[in-house]
């Protein structure tokens, strides 16, 4: 699947109509750069976690699943996972206790972390795939 963060290019090459530009030569972008904007937006999502006014680990799992899906969405499949294991990590060191750690130290807190890495890698799954071109074969998604 091509991401959907690119600089649109010619007829023929799967960019919708709408999302064409006037240039000839327009290219993707690079693959680092879709790395970059998950990167910054597990960042932007860690940033909110800690300075939500609930300031619950639990809560802050969905403000970086939001993260996951937006880069996932932007950049495709592998930014959703880099954006996953950023927010994961950041979850760890930031959010769960003892802070500034990367011990977590309480069972619940392990299972909040599996749950969150089950769902946003699930969740980046089915984004990538739903917006995959269907198969010129058979009609359907891959």
């Amino acid at each position: 699947m091509a991401p959907l963060l690119w600089h649109p290019g010619r007829v023929g090459d799967g960019v919708p109509p709408d999302r064409r530009s006037s240039g000839a030569g327009a290219q993707p972008l690079s693959t680092w750069a879709n790395y970059g904007v998950a990167a910054v937006l597990a960042g932007v999502g860690l940033l909110f976690a800690l300075n939500a006014p609930w300031h619950s680990p639990g809560k802050g799992f969905i403000v970086l699943l939001v993260a996951v899906v937006l880069s996932t969405y932007l950049g495709g499949f592998g930014a959703g996972v880099i954006s996953t294991l950023i927010s994961a990590l950041g979850s760890v060191y930031f959010l769960l206790p003892p802070v500034h750690s990367l011990h977590v130290a309480m069972r619940t807190d392990l299972v909040r972390l599996g749950a969150f890495l089950t769902a946003a890698t699930l969740a980046a799954g089915l984004i990538d795939w739903l917006l995959s071109p269907p198969s010129p074969r058979s009609g359907c998604r891959p």
